[in-house]
């Protein structure tokens, strides 16, 4: 192994480098799966009934969404709105 590995890790860091590998990591990647699918959780949530355009948009209190469409249309954003939302449904970019 001369040529393929020229330098070796001191005998006290070696079992710190197993502990990060077959430690650490795994847990880094469960954290990743479960983060991913609360990801596709939200997206799912947030499509439900979602029909691409804010103006079908459905409100907990219909007052606030009548307000809210309403300045909506009266500032003219009414598509660049619906192109927001759709960015964040697609990359999970949502709260509670």
């Amino acid at each position: 192994l001369g040529a393929a590995a020229p330098w070796r890790f001191p005998a006290s860091v070696t079992p710190w480098l197993w502990f990060l590998w077959f430690g650490c990591l795994p847990g880094v990647f469960a954290a990743d799966n479960i983060w991913a699918e609360e990801v596709a959780k939200q997206a799912r949530q947030l499509r439900n009934g979602y029909t691409g355009r804010i103006c079908d948009a459905a409100c907990s209190v219909p007052s606030d969404g009548r307000r809210i469409q309403s300045e909506i249309r009266a500032s003219g954003s009414e598509m660049a709105v619906d192109q927001a939302v759709s960015v964040l449904i697609r990359m999970g970019m949502s709260t509670p």
